[in-house]
């Protein structure tokens, strides 16, 4: 069901994915260099998966809850947040991760 709350969606889902991806950046980027690349992201999913995934799962259950509003536009925008929420999370722990490591082998090749 469309609704025009829906294009505030996407802005909302930006400010959980951008934090998520300084707390990933700032946990690599403290761990050793002398690490190898996977041990790092290894160290890097161990310190900081908790944390997003605490955070993603209270606001997919938020939005998902939401969802039972009688009011049929803030029950869709609930709806699109709690599918939006999950996927950024499902993004977050594979496609960003790979992407980070990505860029330290290309930092580490000069």
């Amino acid at each position: 069901l469309w609704c025009p709350l829906i294009v505030g969606v996407p802005f909302l889902v930006l400010g959980v994915g951008v934090d998520d991806m300084f707390l990933l950046v700032n946990a690599f980027d403290r761990q050793p260099r002398r690490w190898s690349i996977e041990r790092r992201m290894v160290a890097t999913a161990r310190h900081v998966g908790v944390s997003i995934s605490m955070t993603s799962i209270t606001d997919a259950v938020a939005f998902a809850v939401g969802m039972v509003n009688i009011i049929p536009a803030l029950s869709s925008f609930c709806g699109f947040c709690t599918l939006a929420v999950v996927c950024n999370y499902a993004l977050q722990i594979s496609a960003f991760l790979c992407l980070l490591a990505l860029d330290a082998r290309r930092a580490d090749a000069g």
